[in-house]
């Protein structure tokens, strides 16, 4: 799998967790390794634009992901902001590249077709598993 960085913010993505994702999803899915996916960093101006233009909602998130269903190689875009992540970990008491990890995961998991009907934590749908044991394995590699 090949991940495209977009970032113009002032928020540092780390390269090594970047890496560690592409490598837990190019074991996970064999075929992944020819598809590519743009991550794109926002504020959390541009993506509540980002939201309110899509889903009709006026309020910055963590995560949007958008399929791309005209290529076969380009899977799409999972846009994030650093800023909801990392004051969703500090509600949470997570540490910040932790959840910051879940969530690209989280984006890049509904490219590849998973989906959930309830918010996280459904710690019962076959998307929240998946995203926690691709995160176990990138953090394992990261430490």
């Amino acid at each position: 799998m090949k991940i495209t960085l977009f970032n113009n913010t002032k928020y540092k993505i780390s390269k090594r967790i970047i890496r560690s994702i592409k490598t837990q999803f190019d074991l996970f899915k064999n075929n992944s390794k020819n598809k590519k996916i743009n991550l794109i960093i926002y504020t959390p101006k541009e993506i509540t634009t980002l939201n309110n233009k899509i889903f009709k909602r006026n309020t910055a998130t963590d995560v949007i992901s958008i399929h791309n269903p005209a290529s076969e190689t380009d899977l799409g875009d999972v846009y994030i902001c650093p800023a909801v992540i990392y004051s969703n970990a500090s509600i949470y008491k997570e540490d910040k590249n932790i959840e910051l990890t879940r969530i690209i995961i989280h984006g890049i998991l509904h490219l590849l077709g998973y989906n959930h009907t309830k918010p996280f934590p459904d710690k019962d749908s076959k998307m929240f598993t998946t995203q926690e044991d691709i995160l176990k394995k990138v953090v394992n590699l990261t430490n």
